[in-house]
């Protein structure tokens, strides 16, 4: 099996790390955000601790009993056509699908190919993921440093947290129900801070509120992300890293955005789908350095420069 051969499951422990840092330090942030109730702040921190996480692999992927219940399809006989085989397999995919009604979702299996380089969020099973194509380079590897780590799959990480508490997924609760959570009066400072995002990416020429999910994930999934990491470095009772060769005249601060900026290369001109809610990736890039405190201070950029707005856009 390509997993037994190939992938590194040790990666797994770090990444899981990474998560319940992320974790921790969302439940902190909320904890100390002032404009929240407390039943709102209650209902939230829930969430959080309710929220599970698969890493690298799912759980029943090494479990025998389970792949031969469910992806054990008998040989062809000879007679057997090709449609009939199609026709065979779509009959049991189906009937394993009907099985799964009136049942509580599981998260011991994944939904969406097991072998991309991606990770999401399912509202109604209140459950991240993220696949084990991320768990290698150009995005992961357990030798480099923390920081570069953080920056990337640590950022992803974060960005999926967040889209249970984006302008859709805040609707669903720590169960995974359709349920509106928040005091009224909360709900309505919550759009008043997301609508910041609206303006200012419509500014810059996209459709701020098609895109808003996305940009909220990943403004605050940097945050996330970030905090985690000084979180992580407080634990070790560290205050630095070593640097990375050919990085030595950058601070750890400033590899942590370049790192996290690598992520989003590409050559030549973009052409996004139009009904990608994600921006483009230099978008994705400048709009959450302009909103980070941590960028301005990293790069001393002066006041008021177009990468040190006055006008800062966050909801925690």
């Amino acid at each position: 099996m390509y997993f037994e051969k190939y992938f590194q499951r040790d990666a797994t422990h770090k990444v899981t790390e990474m998560v319940k840092l992320i974790k921790e330090e969302l439940r902190e942030t909320l904890k100390n955000a002032s404009w929240l109730d407390d039943q709102t702040r209650a209902n939230a921190i829930l969430k959080v601790d309710k929220m599970a996480y698969s890493v690298g692999y799912p759980e029943n992927l090494f479990n025998d009993t389970y792949v031969d219940e469910n992806w054990n399809i008998p040989p062809s006989p000879s007679s057997e056509n090709f449609y009939q085989l199609v026709a065979r397999m779509e009959r049991k995919f189906i009937s394993l699908s009907l099985l799964k009604l009136n049942r509580q979702p599981a998260t011991t299996s994944w939904n969406y190919p097991i072998l991309f380089a991606n990770g999401y969020y399912l509202a109604k099973e209140n459950m991240i993921t993220i696949l084990p194509g991320y768990l290698k380079l150009p995005f992961y590897n357990q030798n480099l440093p923390d920081y570069v780590n953080y920056a990337i799959v640590g950022v992803t990480i974060g960005h999926e947290i967040m889209h249970g508490f984006d302008n859709k997924g805040r609707f669903y609760d720590a169960f995974g129900d359709a349920v509106d959570w928040w005091d009224n009066a909360t709900s309505v400072k919550y759009m008043e801070k997301a609508n910041c995002y609206v303006d200012q990416y419509t500014a810059e020429g996209v459709d701020g509120m098609f895109t808003l999910g996305e940009n909220i994930a990943d403004n605050v999934g940097f945050k996330l992300a970030y905090g985690a990491y000084k979180r992580l470095l407080k634990k070790r009772g560290l205050s630095s890293e070593p640097a990375l060769p050919a990085f030595e005249k950058f601070t750890l601060e400033q590899v942590f955005f370049i790192a996290y900026n690598h992520k989003f290369c590409y050559n030549g001109e973009w052409n996004g789908d139009p009904n990608d809610r994600h921006t483009p990736p230099d978008m994705r890039v400048n709009m959450v350095a302009r909103n980070s405190k941590h960028f301005s201070k990293a790069f001393n950029c002066e006041k008021t420069s177009p990468m040190n707005p006055e006008e800062k856009c966050s909801i925690w």
